[in-house]
């Protein structure tokens, strides 16, 4: 692995357990747990769709968009659930423009099923 994708790599791993860490917190406490979640998860994506071009194109795969780089890595088997990551597209979009408590929560719910998937792919893409 390279330089810059062991970089990436490390990020990702980092984001992932501050978005594990995050989940562990109680909602009902106040709402800046929910906004720490929400901008933990938007951050954890960009890295993850990211980390996904770098690997791919060391697969000689390019990719130019989270969606290509999810189809991509399911293809050659860096992720399962093709489904649930296409979920993660959307909530990603809706976070992204207009913030509504209600959008919010949901997506909040959402982060329960997201957190394996992106715990096996960097298990799967350790270098």
């Amino acid at each position: 692995m390279s330089d810059k994708l062991n970089l990436r790599y490390q990020q990702l791993s980092d984001a992932i357990e501050r978005l594990d860490e995050v989940m562990k917190k109680s909602l009902a406490q106040d709402d800046i747990v929910l906004d720490a979640a929400i901008q933990r998860f938007e951050f954890t994506y960009e890295l993850t769709w990211k980390f996904l071009q770098k690997k791919l194109a060391q697969e000689g795969i390019q990719v130019n968009s989270p969606r290509q780089a999810f189809a991509e890595a399911y293809q050659i088997g860096y992720i399962n659930n093709e489904e649930l990551w296409l979920k993660m597209i959307k909530d990603r979009n809706l976070t992204t423009h207009t913030y509504k408590k209600a959008t919010a929560l949901d997506v909040y719910n959402n982060l329960a099923d997201y957190l394996p998937l992106l715990k096996t792919l960097i298990k799967k893409t350790a270098p």
